[in-house]
């Protein structure tokens, strides 16, 4: 069984900012039943009816922005109140 992601890396249900530019919007973690890999839910800004998955790995995986700064293809632009 896949442990865990740790908790202090994990993203936060909120508003992020994909590197391209575009806003979505996090939901939680789901675990693939078939691989057991960790998924991230979400959907873009202002479509809730479209939900997207993408793995863990790769939602918090480093990429050069246009800026040319290497950051986590997503970036927490605002975490959603408790």
């Amino acid at each position: 069984m896949t442990p865990h992601p740790d908790p202090d890396t994990l993203p936060v249900p909120g508003r992020y900012l994909h590197f391209k530019g575009n806003p979505y919007q996090v939901l939680g973690l789901a675990r693939d039943s078939e691989s057991e890999a960790w998924h991230v839910i979400y959907h873009p800004a202002g479509q809730p009816a479209q939900w997207w998955s993408r793995a863990l790995a790769l939602f918090v995986e480093p990429v050069v922005w246009p800026d040319g700064v290497m950051r986590p293809r997503f970036v927490l632009q605002a975490a959603d109140q408790a």
